[in-house]
């Protein structure tokens, strides 16, 4: 994702470059810019300039309300809102099935609540907590969720939180 970002990034800069040196060109040549060229050359560079600040503010809207989920065996919360079940786990393995999880992701991604019957919708960032429990999570199981993840959200970060680690109410609270 962030290679197309960067890439699109590029491409919204280097557009009105090719169209600015024409312009720039035509003035040394003639010494005058046409009026049809200074005003499609203000145009091309003011849209792209517009649909780069628009992915940079919907960037910046989706970090500040990022997701944050926890995922325990079979179970995918939104933090304080809904929970997701899926049959990825076992009484031995956090993860057995990738397919089943990505389903559950899947239903996370595309739930009612964020959609509200669109069709199109931005990809959400994220902040998870992987609550393994008893179970336990391997470095392979670990990097598979990762994996799933990272193909639904932007701007991840993942925490595997052991046992003793934030089992109190009060683990999730910011300290100032």
């Amino acid at each position: 994702m962030k290679e197309i970002q960067k890439n699109l990034t590029g491409t919204l800069f280097a557009a009105p470059l090719v169209f600015i040196g024409w312009c720039c060109l035509s003035f040394l040549w003639r010494g005058y810019v046409p009026g049809d060229l200074f005003w499609s050359v203000t145009l091309s560079t003011a849209s792209c300039m517009s649909i780069f600040v628009w992915l940079v503010l919907s960037k910046r809207k989706a970090i500040r309300n990022r997701l944050y989920l926890n995922i325990r065996p079979n179970l995918v919360e939104i933090e304080g809102d809904e929970k997701f079940r899926g049959e990825f786990s076992s009484e031995t393995s956090f993860l057995i099935s990738t397919d089943a999880f990505r389903e559950t992701l899947n239903s996370i991604v595309t739930r009612d609540s964020y959609t509200r019957g669109r069709f199109v919708f931005a990809r959400e960032a994220a902040y998870v907590r992987i609550w393994p429990g008893n179970i336990g999570i391997s470095d392979l199981e670990a990097e598979a969720i990762h994996n799933a993840l990272a193909e639904e959200f932007f701007e991840l970060e993942v925490k595997v939180v052991q046992d003793g680690d934030g089992q109190l109410p009060h683990a999730t609270a910011v300290k100032a």
